[in-house]
C-alpha cells in the first residue's frame, strides 16, 4: 500500500509540473506572434531534432513554436524523454471570428511537435464549440504536452496490477 501511495505521489507531482508548465507557456506564448515560423523547425521535419532545444538555441530564436517549446521544456527539464517516442509538445494557434475558426497556425492540420511523435487532440470544430456566434475576434493557443509515466519504484506486487509505461496527456 504504502508503495502504490509513492507511485502515486510521484505520478501526481509529475503530472501536476507538466500541467503547469505547458499553461504558463499558452499564457506566454499568447502575447507573441504565430505567423514568425520556421518551417525547416517542425518536429515533423527532417531538418530538426529535439536535442536543437539547448539554452544557446532557445535564447536566439524567435520562432513562436519552438519559443514555446523551449518555455516548457526550462519549467520542466527532466520530465520529458525526447527518444521514447511517446513525449513530446504541440503547440497550436487558432484565430477564432463570431464562433468559427478563421486560421490555425501552423496549417498543417497536426500541429507544431517537438518531436513529431504526436499531432494535436484539439479540432477546430472543438475550439468552435467553446466560442458564440457574437465573438468577437480572438486568438486561442493550445500547449499540449504527452508524457509517458514510468514507474519511479516498480514494485514487483506494484506492476502486476499498474502497467509499466502510463500515457499522460496534458
Amino acid at each position: 500500500v504504502i508503495a502504490g501511495i509513492a507511485e502515486m505521489g510521484w505520478y501526481l507531482r509529475t503530472y501536476l509540473n507538466l500541467l503547469d508548465a505547458s499553461r504558463e507557456s499558452a499564457r506566454y506564448l499568447a502575447d507573441l506572434d504565430p505567423t514568425i515560423y520556421d518551417s525547416t523547425l517542425n518536429g515533423h521535419s527532417q531538418y530538426f531534432t529535439a536535442n536543437q532545444l539547448t539554452e544557446e538555441f532557445c535564447n536566439a530564436t524567435y520562432d513562436f513554436y519552438a519559443v514555446g517549446a523551449c518555455y516548457v521544456m526550462a519549467l520542466v527539464p527532466n520530465e520529458l524523454n525526447r527518444e521514447n517516442e511517446f513525449d513530446d509538445i504541440v503547440i497550436t494557434a487558432y484565430t477564432v471570428q463570431q464562433g468559427t475558426v478563421l486560421y490555425e497556425f501552423p496549417p498543417d492540420g497536426c500541429g507544431w511537435s517537438m518531436t513529431g511523435n504526436q499531432c494535436h487532440k484539439k479540432t477546430p470544430q472543438s475550439i468552435n464549440d467553446q466560442f458564440d456566434d457574437l465573438s468577437p475576434r480572438q486568438g486561442v493557443v493550445i500547449v499540449e504536452v504527452f508524457y509517458l509515466h514510468q514507474q519511479a519504484l516498480g514494485f514487483p506486487l506494484f506492476t502486476m496490477f499498474v502497467p509499466e509505461g502510463i500515457g499522460v496527456f496534458v
